[in-house]
């Protein structure tokens, strides 16, 4: 899942995944909780990476997809909120 945002002339993008935790994978993990990745970059630079065990179980790997955006969207809005209070 791609997005993308304007920020003082320059491009914000998040891209995300996530890994779905079936109950087939449940000999590997003890938990069935999903896995998430994401890289913010701005412009050509990568400014944040994260990976992470989702909080709570999904039941599908669209569910999983949109708990890991929404588990990262507050870094986003930080992110976002600091560079535009960085205009001189």
């Amino acid at each position: 899942m791609n997005m993308t945002l304007m920020c003082l002339q320059a491009i914000l993008r998040l891209c995300t995944d996530a890994s779905f935790a079936s109950f087939a994978s449940f000999a590997v993990r003890k938990d069935i909780c999903s896995h998430t990745g994401a890289i913010m970059m701005l412009g050509c630079g990568e400014v944040y990476a994260a990976s992470t065990r989702q909080k709570i179980n999904s039941m599908s790997s669209t569910e999983a997809k949109l708990v890991g955006v929404n588990e990262l969207m507050g870094q986003v809005l930080w992110t976002r909120s600091f560079l535009e209070a960085q205009v001189i």
